[in-house]
């Protein structure tokens, strides 16, 4: 990895206490001081648009917005899928910032056959999980005029819980279950974006990858001290593996090894050891970092001296690497869908009254 990502890694390993120590006693100090700046900042903001000084610009289609309050590992991804999928009948664009991205553009409608390189690997996920027009760019007003001008019904907003200077008819927001009582400090000491008072602002609230439903009536009262939205639970269902060509396979083996660039990598190996697998290799990157050729080449060397018979990685991870190298060892991964616990939710219930 360059310094700058080992540097990164380092702060989230500090983040989330994951590193002790006296040096990194102070460090933490210095970030604790930096994050009363930040949140000062976002409070303030937050004022602005509550007393109207800053105008939210509306927009005809209707605006479903999919955000949270934790910077990273809540699930938006999977959930984006999960509502685009569910609506019928309603020409539906997706927006969203295209992340690593190598466009360096304000909008752009994406293509069928973009690479993750071109337009980063969440919007390729979004695109080969749904049919919704999908529209990546730093300017997301812009792309929401752009899918409004194509005709589009219904814009879902990825990310869209901090974008208050655009009105948004529907606000979800998603939660991590271990964010609920965790020390709330802000960027960059912790990892929230904003006060968890903002729920206020929500109209949905998912306790997102919930492990015991019994957990969720705890969750929910907690919750419910700080918003009057609708508060439901998802889960993740397993869809089994599939290799680097999307094909299903079956496998045998439970020793395998796994590496990961997502957000929360902790939740995808504990995902792989509830299914009965021995990890017996495993390394993290930062999310949307791709591992290089050399990178993975030495994680097979290593993975197969510890006997590991497979390499699992997540399906965001697939997408980034080139299909055409070989390696001496099988890489998969393991598919997932987004699952809400209430049966009976259905967005275009709510659709249908526009």
């Amino acid at each position: 990895m360059s310094l700058k990502s080992n540097f990164f890694l380092f702060i989230k390993k500090i983040i989330e206490e994951d590193k002790k120590g006296f040096f990194i006693f102070f460090i933490k100090i210095f970030l604790y001081f930096l994050s009363i700046f930040y949140k000062i900042a976002i409070n303030f903001r937050n004022f602005l648009y509550d007393k109207n000084i800053l105008k939210s610009k509306k927009l005809k289609p209707f605006i479903i917005s999919i955000g949270n309050i934790v910077a990273g590992g809540s699930g938006k991804t999977p959930f984006t899928i999960f509502l685009a999928n569910q609506i019928k009948n309603k020409k539906t664009a997706i927006v969203t910032r295209g992340y690593k991205s190598k466009l360096k553009t304000k909008s752009y409608l994406t293509k069928k056959n973009d690479t993750a390189k071109l337009i980063g690997d969440e919007a390729v996920l979004i695109k080969k999980n749904t049919d919704a027009n999908l529209y990546i760019g730093n300017n997301k007003i812009l792309s929401c005029k752009n899918a409004m001008n194509n005709k589009n019904d219904i814009i879902i907003l990825d990310d869209g819980f901090q974008s208050r200077y655009l009105k948004k008819d529907l606000e979800i927001v998603l939660i991590n279950p271990k964010d609920v009582f965790k020390k709330k400090c802000f960027l960059p000491r912790g990892l929230f974006r904003e006060s968890i008072k903002s729920l206020i602002r929500a109209d949905i609230v998912v306790i997102n990858n919930l492990k015991s439903e019994s957990d969720f009536e705890i969750l929910k009262k907690e919750i419910s001290k700080y918003t009057n939205a609708k508060i439901y639970y998802s889960i993740y269902e397993n869809l089994g593996f599939y290799d680097i060509n999307d094909q299903k396979i079956e496998f045998k083996s439970n020793k395998i090894a796994s590496f990961s660039s997502i957000a929360n990598p902790k939740a995808f190996f504990d995902t792989l050891e509830a299914l009965n697998l021995e990890i017996v290799y495993k390394k993290e990157k930062l999310d949307h970092e791709k591992f290089l050729k050399n990178e993975i080449d030495e994680f097979v060397l290593n993975a197969l001296k510890l006997g590991a018979d497979y390499i699992i990685a997540t399906e965001k991870d697939i997408i980034k690497l080139n299909k055409s190298e070989r390696h001496n060892l099988p890489i998969i991964y393991l598919k997932i869908k987004n699952k809400l616990s209430d049966n009976n939710f259905n967005i275009n219930d709510i659709l249908d009254n526009i």
